[in-house]
């Protein structure tokens, strides 16, 4: 593509037909193909989004399966049926990502919120993320992403704890617009 200043183009009529064809075979040779790409992962590939919009407390001090009671896309994924875990049908590399809401149902309560992942019932190292609550009203999100590759059948989950009662994972009801999950997870193939 010409070096050529955005500024400039259309002082000479040349220089903006050189930049519309530059333009122009960008879109076509590199753009397009990319998007293309891209769709036939979705396409051919494996991807899930599981959400949950109530308000989610630990039970125990040692941790608790975030449950998902809403599927918004599933492809070659199950989910368990205490919709705590999804399973793999499909053997590759996954791009994970789980976003939360870390907060208080009680005014006045600080603390941190805990939130690791497990797959095939065993802690996956390296996964644990830690969210501050403090005494005020906001609910900072939390978002969480890595890659990892699985075999089909492996299972994945989030487990989350917190350090007192009262915090956890929060599903917010604005006044106009549609409610606010309080977790949710998503995954796709990627290789």
């Amino acid at each position: 593509m010409n070096k050529l200043s955005i500024s400039r183009i259309g002082q000479d009529d040349n220089q903006y037909e050189d930049f519309m064809v530059s333009m122009i075979q960008y879109i076509a040779h590199i753009l397009i193909p990319s998007l293309l790409s891209f769709g036939y992962i979705y396409a051919e590939g494996a991807y899930v989004q599981v959400s949950s919009y109530v308000t989610q407390i630990p039970t125990s001090g040692k941790g608790s399966f975030f449950e998902f009671e809403s599927t918004n896309l599933i492809k070659n994924f199950n989910l368990s049926e205490d919709r705590q875990t999804i399973k793999m049908e499909q053997s590759g590399v996954y791009f994970i990502s789980i976003i939360f809401n870390a907060g208080s149902v009680n005014a006045g309560t600080s603390g941190y919120i805990d939130c690791w992942f497990v797959k095939n019932g065993k802690v996956l190292p390296g996964s644990n993320t830690r969210a501050s609550v403090d005494r005020s009203t906001s609910v900072p999100a939390v978002s969480i992403q890595f890659l990892d590759k699985f075999e089909a059948g492996d299972t994945l989950g989030a487990v989350f704890a917190t350090s007192g009662p009262g915090i956890g994972v929060i599903s917010i009801k604005p006044d106009v617009e549609p409610m606010i999950s309080s977790v949710s997870l998503s995954a796709h193939k990627i290789d």
